[in-house]
């Protein structure tokens, strides 16, 4: 096992559980939270981006286009993601935002098994489970 990737991971999954808790309880609405949101992302980028060497020239071409196609697809689900933490009350808002993770990690397992050519039984049985869990709790 990666031991730097699962730290790396795990980091990831610790902070994506507790940044949506404490913008719900801001109690912002949906587009001052991806505001507020985005202000401490693009500080945060700028800074790394200007201490990281080679980065700005890695911003160009192909790289550059798919970039831009991510980042409109992260504005929408961003706008979506605080809107809901905006309307769920601080019981809900841990479920709603559990549906939308296992929603993510569905989707990121189907999309696994179409690159690897293969549907495995693993794979469908997770993305079934997955799916009946999102219905149970709704």
């Amino acid at each position: 096992m990666q031991t730097p990737l699962l730290a790396l991971s795990i980091a990831t999954g610790v902070f994506f559980c507790v940044w949506p808790l404490r913008m719900n309880q801001s109690g912002l609405p949906g587009p001052a939270a991806m505001f507020v949101y985005a202000c401490v992302t693009i500080v945060a980028a700028t800074a790394i981006l200007l201490l990281s060497n080679g980065a700005w020239q890695a911003i160009r071409g192909r790289a550059l286009s798919v970039g831009i196609q991510a980042g409109v697809l992260n504005v929408l689900g961003v706008l979506a993601f605080t809107t809901m933490l905006s309307r769920a009350d601080a019981i809900e808002a841990p479920k709603q935002i559990l549906i939308a993770i296992i929603t993510q990690t569905t989707l990121n397992g189907a999309w696994a098994a179409y690159q690897s050519g293969s549907l495995e039984p693993r794979f469908l049985l997770g993305g079934i489970t997955a799916l009946a869990t999102v219905w149970l709790m709704r």
